[in-house]
């Protein structure tokens, strides 16, 4: 349970942002803080209680933020490196994701400064099914904030712009943009990105790369773009060949328990 303030703190914290508050005005305030974080506190509980997947690897590095001279193209929001099992059908596959995308232990953020500080500890399904054929995760990709800015925008969120590859004037498409320039400059086998209304294809298209947006339900949505609306939000995988696309696609598609759209 959350610590509730008394009036004194209430009106502490109000004088501080400016807020004058009266007696009365305090303990109203007082009371709809206590009604709200009694809500947040059933939610962090239940959130508790549910049940997630096991991870397949629990060995893992935390990982770092590269630097620019690391990230020439500003196509990561995080390194880290995680094995899959020796043998399956992305064996030898470097994979990364778009950073709406958990990977427990990693930060997620959403490509929004809201999120900095959020860690999941738990795997989407993909992530899962990634290890289990043997890919091994090398990071995230930057990403336009929210998924937002439409696909043409080319990486326009908190953490800055993605450079295309091939011609850094131009933009690489969005929202995906940091999982294209990375594709497309060779820095990573597989990225699993996302498509709401272009977000894979596009940037694809922009960078030269095959993205593919898989048939509704196909691959599990588990753990992947917090709040979008499921009817529209897909993942797919973005690679240089569509053998990769293929062998991504067999890997990672099946039923999910966990996927309420299945």
């Amino acid at each position: 349970m959350y610590a509730i303030p008394d009036v004194d703190e209430v009106v502490a914290v109000a004088k501080e942002l400016g807020i004058h508050l009266g007696p009365d005005e305090a303990v109203m305030y007082r009371k709809y803080l206590m009604e709200k974080m009694e809500r947040v506190d059933s939610f962090v509980q239940a959130r508790l209680e549910e049940s997630k997947p096991p991870m397949v690897s629990a060995a893992r590095e935390p990982g770092y933020r590269p630097s620019p001279e690391e990230d020439p193209l500003n196509a990561w929001i995080w390194k880290c490196r995680i094995e899959g099992a020796a043998e399956g059908l992305l064996s030898g596959k470097t994979v990364s994701f778009k950073d709406h995308i958990a990977v427990a232990g990693i930060p997620m953020s959403f490509g929004s400064f809201a999120l900095e500080g959020f860690i999941p500890d738990f795997d989407a399904t993909v992530v899962n099914r990634v290890l289990k054929e043997g890919g091994t995760i090398i990071g995230k990709n930057v990403m336009n904030g929210l998924s937002g800015g439409f696909g043409t925008g080319g990486g326009i969120g908190d953490y800055g712009r993605p450079l295309n590859p091939h011609n850094h004037e131009h933009v690489t498409g969005g929202s995906s943009a940091g999982s294209a320039a990375a594709v497309a400059a060779g820095e990573v086998d597989i990225s699993f990105g996302g498509d709401q209304g272009g977000s894979i294809r596009i940037p694809a298209a922009f960078s030269g790369i095959v993205g593919h947006k898989p048939t509704f339900g196909l691959l599990s949505h588990f753990g992947i773009g917090f709040g979008s609306d499921q009817s529209i939000d897909y993942t797919g995988p973005m690679t240089r060949t569509v053998e990769d696309a293929a062998a991504t696609l067999q890997a990672t598609a099946g039923y999910d328990s966990y996927d309420p759209r299945q």
